[in-house]
């Protein structure tokens, strides 16, 4: 484990977000164990905003401690680990490293089988919980639905008036021109919208 941090902090030092080591993207030994939760990383804190079926009651949910470790000390010594370009790119991972059995392990704030969560809920209530690692579990419940079952596309980039919510919805999938539209032309086309 103190290897991984290790090799994690010197690639970082190269501040490019292209140099980082990231096992959980290949089957690799150690990466199979995660939460069975998602988080992001907004302003006001980190959110649980996808679990499993088993833990649905959760998202939403703000994390106020990871194995007894404040949320905002894990998330700072979980950035110090990403190579990243801007503030954005270690912003993204964090959230994603803190999934991690290995990681959470290395640092100390868990043992291999589960970890110790300290959560504010969404009515308000704090709840303190212990929730264990799984292989590839399936995360497909989220605190709000994020694409409507309406709009669904394959292209790499595309866009939706949603009228009933006065709003418009964007999906930026690839950076990429597609045959029929390049990407300058898209992104015209929406803020002309």
């Amino acid at each position: 484990p103190q290897r991984l941090l290790r090799l994690h902090r010197l690639l970082a030092r190269l501040e490019d977000g292209h140099s980082n080591l990231v096992p959980f993207y290949l089957p690799t030994a150690g990466f199979e164990r995660q939460l069975p939760l998602r988080f992001y990383l907004f302003d006001e804190g980190l959110y649980i905003t996808r679990t499993d079926a088993a833990h649905s009651e959760l998202a939403g949910a703000r994390v106020i401690a990871i194995g007894g470790v404040q949320a905002e000390t894990a998330v700072r010594a979980v950035m110090a680990l990403v190579g990243a370009d801007n503030p954005q790119w270690a912003r993204n991972w964090a959230p994603v490293t803190l999934r991690y059995a290995a990681y959470l392990a290395a640092f100390g704030w868990s043992d291999t089988e589960a970890v110790d969560l300290t959560l504010a809920m969404p009515d308000g209530q704090q709840r303190a919980l212990r929730i264990a690692f799984a292989v590839a579990p399936d995360t497909g419940h989220s605190a709000q639905r994020m694409t409507p079952g309406r709009f669904r596309t394959d292209r790499n980039y595309d866009f939706t008036h949603l009228a009933d919510e006065n709003a418009v919805l964007a999906i930026y999938s690839a950076v990429a021109d597609m045959d029929d539209e390049s990407l300058a032309a898209f992104a015209d086309r929406l803020f002309d919208f």
